[in-house]
Formats: C-alpha cells, structure tokens, sequence
C-alpha cells in the first residue's frame, strides 16, 4: 500500500510552485513579451502591407487611368491629324484648281491675243496687197488727164474745207510755210492758182515750197503749219485700204 508523507508532498509542492513562479518568471513573461512584440511586429508588416498594396493599387488604376487618358488623348490627336490631313488635301487642291483655272484663263486669252494679232496681221496683209494691186493698176492708167483732174479737184478740196477755220488768222505778220508735193511736176499756171486759193483763206503771208514724190501717183498734198490735206491717188488708196481692214473686223 502506498503510503503518503505530508511532508513530502509538501516540498514536491513547494518545488513546484517554486518551477512555476521561475518559469512564470524568467521564460512566460519573456516569451510574452517576445510573442507580444513578434504579434506587434507581424501587425505592423500587415498593416505596412496593406498600406503597400493599396498603394499600389492606387497607382495602378493611376496608370489605368492614365493609360486609357493617353488612348483617348493619342486617338484625338490622330483623330485631329486626319483633320487637319483632310483640311490640307482639300486646300491644296482648292489651290490646284484655282491655278488651272487661271492657267486654263491665261492660256485661252493668250490664245485669244493670238488668234486677234493673226487675224489683224491677216487684214493688214490682205489690204497692203490689194492696195499695192490697186496702185500698181491705176499708175499703168495714168495720163496727163486724170493728172490735170486731181489737181483740179484738189482746189476744190481746198475750198471746201474752210481752211481759214484751221489756222490762226490773227496774226497778220507771222509768215507760214506750206509744202505742196505732187506725182509730177506742177505747170506755174496751177502754182499761181493755188497761191491765189491759200491767199484768199487766210491774210497771213505764205511761201510755198514744192517736191514731188512719185508714190502719190496723182493729186496734191498740202502741209500747212499741222493741217495735213492729202489729195492724192495714194492718200485715197490708204484710206480705202483702212476702211476695207476696218469691214474685216
């Protein structure tokens, strides 16, 4: 049978209590506060994690953000590139067919201006022909007659005309010069008529000088001070040959 000493169990408690009040002491306080430091430690980290990661996810949905922004923003740009593309295109060839317009304008009056000097050189041609025809014709007819006849209607012509209405007929003592030209030689008789018929328009005196030129072919020209009387068979012609270019217009 077992027997139980008091004492014994006693010190056994004691010891116990004694184990306990150490360990309790030196190794549950300690390890306590070391597992209460590594659960603080832990927490932090946790927290710091958290803290960490909502950070980060904060700057990935800033850079979501930004991304879809710079999408948006790249888009628009394209988007104002192919505008401004587009406005460039349709400028240029706005600018382009303005200048085929002018080109097209410029060419049809240059060609216009051609088309106009070749037909004036045309008339001009044709005219100087037929005058030349004309002239070439009536000098083979020529006589002495018909000679005598423009002279004659020269003096008509002067007659006519009112001279004195052309010239300054207040100056009493002013000489004028004319210049009488001819085809052919002129008889004194017909001088000294025509001297009479200048002397009569006008009471300024005047001296006549006298040239022949062959190409009048007949008649009379008359330059007195600037009045210019062309009675001649050329003078005739010329007008003739204007009057026809005149008609081709």
């Amino acid at each position: 049978m077992l027997e139980l000493n008091l004492s014994t169990i006693l010190l056994q408690m004691a010891n116990f209590l004694v184990l306990v009040y150490i360990l309790a002491r030196f190794l549950f306080k300690p390890l306590q506060a070391m597992l209460e430091r590594r659960a603080q430690e832990t927490t932090r980290q946790l927290s710091e994690a958290e803290t960490t990661l909502r950070q980060a996810e904060s700057l990935r949905q800033d850079y979501e953000q930004k991304q879809e922004n710079l999408d948006a923003e790249i888009a628009a740009r394209k988007n104002e590139v192919r505008i401004v593309a587009e406005q460039t295109r349709q400028q240029m060839l706005q600018e382009v067919q303005i200048q085929l317009e002018t080109l097209q304008t410029q060419t049809e009056k240059a060609l216009e201006h051609l088309r106009r000097e070749a037909r004036q050189q045309h008339r001009e041609e044709i005219g100087a022909l037929a005058a030349r025809l004309v002239e070439q014709t009536i000098s083979d007819i020529i006589t002495p007659e018909i000679q005598t006849a423009y002279q004659e209607k020269f003096l008509e012509q002067l007659r006519s005309i009112g001279l004195a209405t052309h010239i300054d007929t207040t100056d009493h003592e002013s000489e004028m010069v004319a210049e009488v030209t001819t085809a052919t030689e002129l008889p004194d008789a017909y001088r000294a008529r025509l001297a009479a018929t200048l002397d009569a328009a006008t009471s300024r005196p005047i001296t006549l000088t006298y040239r022949m030129d062959p190409v009048l072919i007949a008649g009379v020209v008359l330059r007195l001070e600037d009045i210019r009387i062309d009675g001649s068979v050329h003078g005739q012609i010329q007008q003739l040959q204007k009057r026809y270019q005149d008609q081709l217009t």
